[in-house]
């Protein structure tokens, strides 16, 4: 059978899930240098071992209209890949929770309706521990053309 592993995390009270696979790291929240004429939901960018990388708030992308808890954030670095390169991006998360395993089975796709998120970022739902978890598409979430458009760009 197939199993595939998942991370989760919390933003707010609610909790999703991503693929391991796409983890590069998770670093401590820590000071990240604004950039102008980004889109809302990008908070800048970080210097991690000499790669730029850009920083999205996951609270604002999804779209979720909650207040991250400052105390608690975390940076989960998501290695994506873009025109066939590797590209890094960082997602702001108020806590990360843990690791678990799934087999293909105990996966469903998204409602049609009823999701506090746009359903093309919902990759799948999964149950586990009596809860109900939304297994996010970072390609879809990151896509790195929507990205990369500045404010400028939408004028």
């Amino acid at each position: 059978m197939d199993e595939n592993k998942f991370l989760t995390f919390y933003i707010d009270n609610d909790i999703f899930a991503l693929d391991v696979l796409m983890i590069s790291e998770i670093i401590p929240y820590s000071r990240i240098t604004y950039i102008p004429k980004m889109q809302p939901y990008i908070k800048g960018v970080m210097n991690i071992r000499g790669q730029i990388v850009p920083i999205v708030s996951l609270d604002i992308r999804l779209k979720l209209n909650v207040e991250m808890h400052k105390k608690k954030r975390s940076i989960i670095i998501i290695s994506l890949n873009y025109n066939d390169e590797p590209s890094l991006v960082g997602v702001i998360v108020n806590k990360v929770d843990q690791v678990f395993t799934l087999n293909q089975a105990q996966l469903e796709l998204p409602p049609t309706f009823g999701a506090k998120i746009p359903k093309n970022f919902i990759h799948n739902i999964a149950k586990f521990d009596d809860k109900f978890i939304s297994i996010l598409d970072m390609n879809e979430i990151l896509n790195l053309q929507d990205l990369s458009t500045t404010l400028q760009d939408m004028d």
